[in-house]
């Protein structure tokens, strides 16, 4: 069995490649919840903008809105609410926007519980106002060509003028159809303001009469997603389905013409150039600059980029890239530049034996972290990881490569790669070595979702030859355990029941019979001496190892037991937590009586002990950690700072950190554990 606690995500996390040590170091410490030690990930980016004068640059993303020196891509700034939980957004809408003098920034926050809109003072990072009236979320915003007015459209389908200076509504327009405003644009005078709605139409009103002055219907009937006056104001561009754009003469309302892309993908986002010439739109998987007089494609970049935005010189334009921003040259189209940070796929995130790294896949690279500072130490490419493991005496990391069919192992050191394990002829999505650091067991994964072929092979450290090829299960990755003394194995089987396995021999010394539904997970206590299992039903076998017979069964409440289940350091309590019940249950492992249960205000994801088994962590969809007293039960404090569900928290081996990262919000936190009592 592993002697540190793997933590699987599901969803997006990166960690940052630091540009240098000393604005690394800075970047994990900016803006930091309380109780929070650093911040290793920027969260997903959903947006990003120029300042008015070029210098720097704004990304939203789950963490809040970071400001860049646009030259160097230095973080200046996190613009964070923690009073509002942070920024949580829809996809595809303008949420965020510099004031036309650069001082200001006014953002929404896509919880449907906040229908606020804040102005953010960007030279020191604070909230100056909050505007507040809308009955819906905000889904778009805008600052008039003045900045004394902002505009907002909300799903409560109505259009508020907004006084910057005191935060008071001017002007309110409904929606004459009744539907949601997916674009707010003033026109370069400020006098009529233009608003796309969740249909096929565009409408231009009068800012100071409230009167309707032109309405434009969108051919072919897609949905109005974005909306951009040009520089001179007399074109109207709205983007929509179908990766198209529409232009029309402002004075006439006459369609001028359709830029059409490749009919698969919906515009994100659509800007004009500084001098009216080009427009760029955005999509998942394309950006297309346009000739605004030809309708011609003037450059094409295949890479994801669901937002735009022109430089005011007009010869860059950054976008979305992957797991960073791009800053592209308008007229070659080459990349200039990139700022990294954001999230990208990953798979795990473990510590090393001795508490001081971590290590996590990224994308097609895995990274070391030093868990004091935040800091990345190395970067390990070449392979994807999707999943790590270090050696329990902490010199080897071993990492799986998803779609790649091979295992690599690592010196931890150097970061250089010692040896490539090949064998596996579909991809590998689980490795773990023994607790004596001899063995390596992997899993290969073939087959359909309703046929999942598993292959268990078992490799010798030192030389990188394979042990053994144990039999195929047809099961989920995850429900194999190292027994404490590395000599065992425990697997599950398609009939529901389990496998001990001589892992010397590859020989099945026992089998656990009892479980009448598929088995989720398997673990052995610290002493090995009881294996503990899971089916999808309700209940938590213990059984004895040395006779294969049944101990007791573990059973709470009336929700299925989802999710995870581990013993407590010393072995005298199980802990099981992700039933639909929001509970997390603590089990007497001796008697099989419950001892204790917490509730989350949502699903419980991940538990953790301390390594004394004195205080027990929890995440939950909630996006809070829970820091318990296993003995009292009572709640020494709550840790906030994800923006989204929380998927994985984990102490670190000496227990002074906490480690969780968040389910969706592409961010790892590391808290002080020290504990303290909840404020009333």
């Amino acid at each position: 069995m592993k002697t540190i606690i793997r933590l699987i995500l599901t969803a997006f996390l990166v960690i940052f490649a630091f540009t240098s040590n000393t604005y690394a170091e800075d970047y994990t410490k900016l803006s930091l919840p309380e109780g929070a030690r650093a911040r290793i990930g920027k969260g997903a980016i959903k947006e990003i903008a120029y300042s008015p004068d070029g210098t720097r640059l704004a990304a939203i993303s789950d963490a809040g809105i970071w400001i860049y020196e646009t030259q160097t891509g230095i973080e200046l700034n996190l613009l964070v609410d923690h009073t509002g939980s942070n920024i949580r957004l829809p996809p595809r809408s303008t949420r965020f926007t510099f004031s036309p003098d650069g001082k200001l920034i006014a953002s929404t926050d896509g919880k449907r519980k906040d229908k606020t809109i804040r102005l953010w003072d960007t030279t020191t990072g604070k909230i100056i106002r909050k505007l507040t009236g809308h009955t819906h979320y905000v889904h778009s915003i805008a600052f008039s060509p003045d900045g004394q007015t902002i505009a907002s459209g909300s799903l409560d389908t109505t259009i508020r003028l907004w006084d910057v200076a005191t935060g008071k509504t001017i002007q309110q327009f409904k929606m004459p159809d009744n539907s949601r405003a997916n674009g707010v644009a003033f026109n370069p005078d400020g006098q009529a303001i233009a608003v796309g709605n969740h249909g096929n139409t565009l409408h231009l009103w009068d800012v100071a009469t409230g009167k309707t002055i032109q309405q434009f219907e969108m051919p072919d009937n897609p949905r109005v997603k974005s909306v951009v006056f040009s520089p001179d104001g007399q074109t109207i561009a709205a983007g929509g389905y179908y990766n198209t754009v529409h232009l029309w003469n402002v004075a006439t309302g006459a369609h001028i013409r359709t830029l059409k892309g490749d009919g698969r993908e919906t515009i994100g986002d659509i800007s004009f150039s500084p001098d009216g010439t080009l427009i760029a739109s955005s999509s998942f998987l394309i950006i297309h600059l346009w000739d605004v007089r030809t309708g011609t494609i003037f450059q094409e970049l295949k890479h994801s980029g669901t937002t735009v935005s022109f430089s005011p010189d007009g010869k860059t334009f950054a976008s979305i890239s992957g797991n960073g921003i791009r800053i592209s040259d308008v007229r070659t189209g080459r990349t200039l530049r990139t700022f990294e940070g954001h999230t990208s796929s990953f798979g795990s995130i473990t510590f090393s034996p001795d508490g001081t790294l971590l290590a996590s896949g990224s994308g097609s690279n895995f990274r070391l972290s030093d868990v004091r500072s935040g800091k990345t130490l190395k970067t390990l490419k070449g392979h994807a990881g999707y999943d790590v493991s270090f050696s329990p005496d902490g010199q080897l990391l071993t990492s799986a490569g998803g779609e790649d069919t091979t295992i690599r192992l690592w010196d931890v050191a150097t970061g250089a790669m010692l040896q490539t394990l090949n064998g596996h002829t579909n991809p590998v999505y689980w490795v773990s070595f023994s607790s004596d650091g001899k063995t390596l067991a992997s899993i290969g994964v073939s087959g359909t979702p309703e046929n999942i072929n598993r292959t268990l092979r078992l490799w010798d450290v030192a030389t990188g030859t394979e042990i053994t090829t144990l039999n195929k299960h047809s099961e989920a990755v995850g429900i194999v355990s190292f027994s404490p003394d590395g000599k065992l194995l425990a697997t599950k089987r398609q009939d529901n029941n389990m496998h001990l396995w001589d892992i010397h021999t590859g020989t099945i010394i026992q089998t656990f019979v009892g479980h009448t539904s598929p088995i989720h997970r398997v673990s052995f206590s610290p002493d090995g001496k009881t294996l503990a299992s899971r089916d999808r039903d309700k209940t938590i076998q213990l059984w004895d190892v040395a006779t294969g017979t049944p101990l007791r069964t573990l059973e709470g409440g009336r929700q299925p037991i989802h999710g995870v289940f581990l013993f407590s350091p010393d072995g005298q309590i199980l802990a099981s937590a992700g039933g639909k019940d929001k509970i997390i249950w603590l089990w007497d492992v001796a008697t099989g009586t419950i001892l204790r249960r917490f509730r989350h205000r949502e699903i419980a994801t991940s538990v953790s002990f301390s390594p004394d088994s004195k205080t027990i962590a929890s995440a939950s969809w909630d996006s809070t950690i829970r820091i318990c007293d296993v003995a009292t039960g009572k709640i020494l404090r709550t840790l906030r700072g994800h923006t989204r569900g929380v998927y994985a928290v984990s102490f670190s081996p000496d227990g002074k950190t906490i480690a969780s990262t968040g389910a969706e919000d592409g961010i790892m936190f590391l808290w002080d554990a020290t504990p303290s009592r909840e404020k009333e």
